[in-house]
């Protein structure tokens, strides 16, 4: 809504507009009358007659004064309380840090899946937002309790011995980057997704699984071999056959809808990730002369 509409509102007068065809959508409801809801000038001019003379039709137009705004102007405009520059620091925060930007409300919202890691307290495993467990053949030897009301919510970086692996996560607000050594034997590490969807194997060392809301995905050190079937429903089985050191990412995202399109391709928070894992910062020493 234009600064002058608004204005004309402010002085208690009933606005005749003839600007954009669309401007019922942006003013309060039954405030104005548009040049656009008639056929001919005259007609027009005919109801501008009649509402002058009728007094109940004049002050149908003023209702909305003694009225609350309907939630959806609210979520239209109380953006505007917020200075523009502060705005686009939410948005460039948003994008830098993987939160969602919601458009409408100009503001920052949580991600779908939490970022808050909650480590089970009997096993030190990861219990959420991926649910660690580990196998060897047909022998379960540990995974995290599904009961989340147990979780320890503390601590970014874990360290747990299981049978002849060591296994470190650490929590990068976002992204789980887990470190794995041991001897080579064989054995499978399982996580269980927060979500099921469409899955799609990009390299033997990057895959995704995602629905409407959300977007996981899973990188290695190494060409793994996991189930891309059982991936899509939210079970990822990593084969650790003659591996001894391995590097494992997950990042999780929340699925950008803004722009057409945008739902299939990762967002800057997750592109940025995913290079960081694949061509991680370098270290050099700069020597003087």
């Amino acid at each position: 809504m234009t600064e002058k509409l608004w204005k004309t509102f402010e002085a208690g007068t009933l606005p005749v507009y003839m600007g954009a065809p669309n401007i019922q959508d942006h003013a309060p409801p039954n405030s104005i009358i548009s040049w656009h809801d008639f056929d001919s000038t005259k007609e027009l001019g005919d109801y501008l007659n009649e509402v002058a003379k009728n007094r109940t039709l004049y002050e149908s137009y003023h209702a909305w004064r003694k009225q609350p705004f309907p939630t959806s102007f609210h979520n239209k405009y109380d953006f505007t309380h917020i200075h523009s520059i502060c705005r686009v620091c939410r948005w460039a925060h948003a994008r830098l840090y993987g939160y969602t930007f919601d458009h409408p409300s100009q503001s920052i919202q949580e991600p779908a899946i939490s970022r808050e890691v909650c480590w089970d307290a009997a096993t030190q495993l990861v219990a959420h937002p991926v649910r660690e467990g580990w196998l060897q053949g047909s022998q379960v030897l540990l995974f995290a309790s599904d009961d989340l009301s147990t979780c320890q919510k503390q601590g970014v970086e874990q360290t747990t011995q299981v049978g002849t692996w060591t296994r470190t996560v650490t929590n990068w607000d976002g992204v789980l980057d887990i470190e794995i050594e041991g001897t080579g034997e064989d054995g499978v590490y399982q996580l269980t997704a927060p979500i099921q969807g469409s899955t799609h194997e990009l390299s033997p060392r990057h895959w995704q699984v995602q629905n409407s809301q959300s977007r996981l995905t899973l990188l290695t050190s190494w060409d793994a071999k996991i189930q891309v079937d059982s991936f899509s429903q939210g079970v990822i089985g990593i084969e650790m056959r003659g591996q001894k050191k391995m590097k494992i990412r997950i990042i999780a995202e929340d699925i950008e809808h803004f722009y057409p399109g945008t739902d299939k391709e990762g967002n800057y928070f997750g592109d940025l990730m995913v290079k960081d894992f694949v061509r991680p910062v370098e270290r050099f020493l700069l020597l003087g002369d």
